[in-house]
């Protein structure tokens, strides 16, 4: 586990370096910020440095997770920990690279941007294939997982739910990688949003079946 906590704050190193080499290349005026495919708001370069942020927090929660969560749990929570930092260093590259695509002198509100809304689509595909992937090693806990009352009641429960919820949340997140990969602009996140949602109803339902039967 020392290990892997070591490796999760290399990466978030990297993470570091990465958008800082990027952001030393980008003017000083950059677009933060899109809605519907379109830039709406420009501000410092220096504020791309939010994702690095973000990854350190989320890493720390992580971190303490595995060194002092449930014990069954700790080598799963160790593994999401490192595999949250490898995406937040795509997604530091990817937004980075983005904005360095813009020419400087044609900076403006309202200009047109498809690859926002792809590397959201693909950032939340990844990340729910991930955990899929991770969900049937997992143990009952109060962190990470199907986490509703059927599930709970039991070990048995928790166990029948994750097998079908795993390889349920690698099928959705693979699909969600497709719509960012396959649509362009605010189609690609649209299409992922829906299915997002129809992975959480499915996952919803058919835990509740698989768990029907289980005693308490």
């Amino acid at each position: 586990m020392k290990k892997g906590l070591m490796a999760a704050g290399v990466l978030w190193l990297v993470d570091l370096v990465v958008t800082a080499v990027l952001v030393s290349l980008m003017p000083d005026q950059v677009p933060v910020h899109f809605n519907g495919g379109e830039v709406d708001r420009i501000g410092s370069r220096f504020e791309n440095f939010t994702v690095p942020v973000i990854a350190l927090v989320l890493g720390a929660f992580l971190a303490l997770l595995a060194k002092y969560g449930d014990e069954g749990n700790r080598a799963i929570m160790t593994k999401l920990g490192i595999g949250m930092q490898v995406l937040f260093i795509a997604l530091s590259a990817f937004v980075c690279l983005n904005i360095l695509s813009y020419d400087p002198a044609e900076i403006s509100l309202g200009a047109p941007d498809t690859a926002v809304s792809k590397i959201g689509a693909i950032v939340i595909g990844v990340t729910v294939a991930f955990m899929g992937f991770l969900m049937p090693k997992s143990k009952r806990n109060s962190a990470f997982g199907i986490r509703v009352s059927w599930t709970q009641k039991s070990d048995e429960a928790w166990e029948r739910a994750h097998r079908f919820g795993g390889p349920v949340a690698i099928v959705g997140g693979a699909l969600m990688l497709v719509c960012g990969l396959v649509f362009e602009g605010y189609a690609a996140l649209a299409a992922t949003m829906a299915v997002f949602v129809a992975w959480v109803a499915a996952t919803l339902v058919g835990s509740y079946f698989v768990c029907k039967n289980v005693e308490g």
